[in-house]
């Protein structure tokens, strides 16, 4: 399907096909729309976009991950009961954040989630912007929150074989190591077997990238086809290839991964699958669809485990808007006193024991 902008203040969705005139025929495609209600669009194009370099797209937009990265500092004050209470009632935060329970609330959790953890995996340059520890932190603490609710069911597995649980005990099977309950430690709230979903999807790409760059150009014909020269790439395009190859992907992959949920990389390449086994995936698509389990009373013995191997009781984000719970720490998160965004320093006001977050 195609877009034309005909009418006066129409919008074109993100990732969307469209027209435009130009001395040469075209196709565009762009996803630079930061809105609540299409988040997941534009980060689908985003990924896709970055093993399709050979269509014209305005999309390469090198602060689209820090943009995403930061809603989660945004949202942050909307989910703390105590930072809640402080915004009008007709603040963006409040108007727009989203409910996990909601058609689009979900999504837009799902998203910010995907631009946090894979954020080695999609971003070229590996620089991460100056607030990313920030970000990813609020983060951690919103879905604290979040877990507390309910849960995320996944409607569909691109997973070749076993389900998330069963790999991951087979694993621990297999190196003789006992792995306890299967709570929130391991699946977060159901969020690790959706971005392990995503990682696979994302690896799956890179394999068609691969598929497509290598398939012989037939666009040409005749004489005119065999008298054009070969264009050289460039320096930083042939780095760009070799970061687009499926190796790479997925080892950046298992990387993010291990990194965010606090899993060896070699239990993390089980429940990813191999190569070889991705390549054989019939659901292709980047985000799977997932229903929101609502549980008012829900509890864990332990809490999702994001990011814990980086932080210690004390050790979260001068700028830290929120303050996420310590596993060992019996206070609530919306018992914590902490401010700061952004756009200015903050500072904790409670101590806590200096123990290892890591499980």
């Amino acid at each position: 399907m195609f877009y034309s902008l005909r009418q006066p203040h129409s919008i074109i969705p993100p990732n969307a096909r469209h027209m435009v005139f130009t001395i040469l025929n075209c196709i565009m495609a762009g996803i630079h729309f930061y809105h609540h209600m299409q988040l997941q669009r534009s980060m689908c194009g985003f990924i896709c976009t970055l093993f399709t370099a050979w269509k014209i797209s305005n999309a390469e937009h090198r602060n689209f991950i820090s943009i995403f990265q930061a809603f989660s500092t945004f949202y942050a004050p909307g989910f703390l009961p105590k930072k809640r209470k402080l915004l009008p009632k007709t603040h963006t935060i409040l108007r727009t954040l989203p409910d996990p329970a909601s058609p689009h609330g979900l999504p837009v959790l799902l998203s910010m989630a995907t631009a946090l953890v894979f954020h080695d995996t999609l971003s070229f340059d590996n620089a991460k912007s100056k607030y990313y520890e920030l970000d990813r932190w609020n983060f951690k603490s919103i879905w604290h929150m979040v877990a507390k609710k309910g849960r995320i069911v996944m409607d569909e597995e691109n997973q070749v074989g076993c389900d998330h649980e069963t790999t991951l005990r087979q694993y621990c099977d297999l190196v003789n190591e006992d792995l306890g309950d299967y709570d929130d430690r391991w699946s977060c709230a159901g969020l690790a077997e959706v971005m392990f979903f995503v990682g696979r999807a994302i690896v799956y790409l890179s394999m068609r990238w691969q598929e497509d760059r290598d398939r012989p150009d037939t666009d040409d014909e005749g004489d005119d086809a065999a008298k054009k020269e070969p264009v050289k790439p460039t320096l930083e395009e042939l780095e760009q290839l070799k970061w687009l190859e499926p190796e790479e992907v997925y080892a950046r992959v298992r990387s993010d991964l291990s990194c965010a949920f606090g899993i060896v990389e070699d239990a993390v390449g089980a429940l990813l699958c191999d190569l070889q086994d991705i390549r054989s995936i019939t659901d292709t698509k980047i985000f799977p669809e997932v229903t929101w389990m609502a549980d008012s009373e829900r509890s864990s013995p332990r809490p999702p485990s994001l990011w814990d191997a980086f932080y210690q009781a004390n050790d979260e984000p001068e700028d830290s808007a929120t303050d996420a719970p310590d596993p060992g720490d019996e206070a609530d998160v919306e018992d914590s006193d902490v401010e700061g965004t952004r756009d200015g320093e903050g500072k904790k006001r409670r101590s806590g024991r200096k123990q290892s977050r890591s499980t």
